[in-house]
């Protein structure tokens, strides 16, 4: 017969490998979940790179601004030499009509330099909006929120400075305008007065006026030109920037596509995820209904089993009950061998502790031996010298006798003696002829007593 839970065991083997089948679909979804999310990583780095870009960008074209402003007046006498001619002669004509010529030329300047601004401010300004849109339409990939808030905020400052330098052309233009009535009202005023003041002067006067109206309506026509171009090329700004919208718009439609995609994404991660939970509860769920059966037909074996392991485990106490008593009387003679060797570590200790006392004592003695051998070798050395010293005098006094021989090599204490023996024997020959003859002489014991009294107090010590 079959058991029956072998039926519930291949049911539980079916659900498990339909959970794995389940799982191997999701790690696909989850893969391309995690890719998607290096693409926004990815697209952020890129904004942030961009962000750098038109920040360096925004730098650089204030740097051109202050270059310009510099260059820009130097432009100035190439654009108008006639007008520095045209001052430089009515200097000499009249101060006073000078100083308004000079307002007019002035005026002139200022209207160039701003002319030439705007021209460089529309430049940078078509530069900045064609690398944006040169930049986002190379790429095809999708673009964050971030990135769009950014593109619009930079366009709106285009169109801000494009306004701007719609304002300033048409101030050029007035200025222009009120520039070119002034200086005619100034060459009538001069004119006037020229005719006033010199009505005696020659033909080449007149001619020198033709000549610098001449140079006048060419300056005009030169402005004019400039001034055309100039709308030219704010024309071909308004085109560029049409241009850039449209990209722009046309960026944004992919942004929001993207955008919608990757909702779409995040939602079925998420269902996948939550589904994943599921199955994964339903799996632990199944897992402890089947260990539970599994256990409750077990357990009738396993008492089993246990019963004989318990039989096992008590033969097994007893034999370590064996061996325990074993090891305890090992332990009772090992630690009576202890105590032993302990004793006699006890005692080599004490014998030590004597050998170092009679050591310490032998080495204070050596000391004091050493001391008294130095001693002793002062107390001889001071000896031999003493002797030294008796032994030159005894020899100056046995040969400083007048008629004795000065000995040339060194002599022994036998001749020192025999020497002295003669000189002793001498004396009291000589001391008992004296008393014979009947001279009063001292005697001998008396002097040789009296010397040796003298003698240690001339030694030297």
């Amino acid at each position: 017969k079959i058991p029956w839970y072998l039926a519930v065991l291949h049911e539980k083997e079916q659900c498990l490998l339909m959970l794995g089948d389940q799982i191997d679909r999701l790690s696909v979804f989850e893969a391309e979940c995690m890719r998607k999310d290096g693409l926004i990583t990815a697209l952020r780095k890129e904004a942030g790179d961009l962000k750098q870009q038109l920040l360096q960008a925004k730098n650089g074209n204030a740097i051109r601004t202050k270059d310009l402003s510099s260059t820009s007046r130097r432009k100035l006498i190439h654009y108008f030499p006639v007008t520095l001619f045209n001052i430089s002669s009515l200097k000499e004509i009249n101060p006073t009509d000078s100083r308004q010529s000079f307002a007019g030329t002035d005026h002139l300047e200022n209207l160039v330099y701003l002319s030439i601004k705007v021209h460089m401010k529309r430049q940078s300004c078509l530069s900045e909006m064609k690398l944006t849109g040169s930049r986002y339409l190379s790429r095809s990939l999708r673009v964050p929120a971030d990135l769009q808030t950014e593109i619009t905020s930079s366009l709106s400052e285009c169109v801000l400075e494009n306004e701007e330098e719609q304002l300033l052309e048409e101030e050029v233009a007035r200025s222009a305008y009120i520039g070119s009535n002034k200086m005619h009202e100034s060459d009538s005023q001069l004119a006037q007065k020229g005719e006033e003041e010199l009505e005696v002067a020659s033909l080449s006067s007149e001619k020198e006026s033709l000549s610098e109206e001449e140079r006048r309506q060419l300056e005009m026509s030169e402005l004019q030109k400039i001034n055309s171009e100039l709308k030219e090329k704010v024309e071909t700004l308004k085109k560029d920037y049409t241009i850039s919208t449209g990209t722009v718009s046309s960026l944004n439609r992919s942004l929001f596509f993207q955008e919608s995609l990757l909702r779409k994404a995040h939602s079925e991660h998420e269902k996948l995820i939550t589904e994943l939970r599921e199955t994964g509860k339903q799996v632990q769920e199944m897992s402890a209904k089947f260990s539970s059966l599994r256990e409750r037909h077990k357990n009738c074996e396993l008492m089993g089993q246990l019963e004989k392991e318990n039989y096992s485990l008590k033969q097994h106490v007893s034999e370590l009950k064996s061996e325990l008593e074993e090891k305890n009387k090992l332990a009772g003679e090992m630690k009576e061998e202890i105590r032993q060797l302990q004793q006699e570590l006890k005692l080599e200790r004490e014998l030590l502790k004597q050998l170092d006392n009679e050591k310490k004592e032998i080495q204070i003695k050596l000391i004091s031996v050493q001391h008294s051998e130095l001693q002793t070798k002062v107390a001889l050395e001071f000896g031999q010298s003493r002797f030294e010293r008796f032994r030159s005098k005894i020899i100056q006094a046995a040969y400083n006798i007048p008629g004795a021989k000065v000995p040339q090599s060194k002599m022994s204490d036998s001749d020192i003696l025999d020497n002295l023996q003669k000189i002793i024997s001498d004396r009291t020959e000589f001391h008992e002829m004296l008393k014979q003859k009947g001279v009063k002489v001292p005697p001998l014991a008396g002097t040789e007593l009296a010397n040796k009294a003298k003698s240690p107090r001339k030694s030297p010590v």
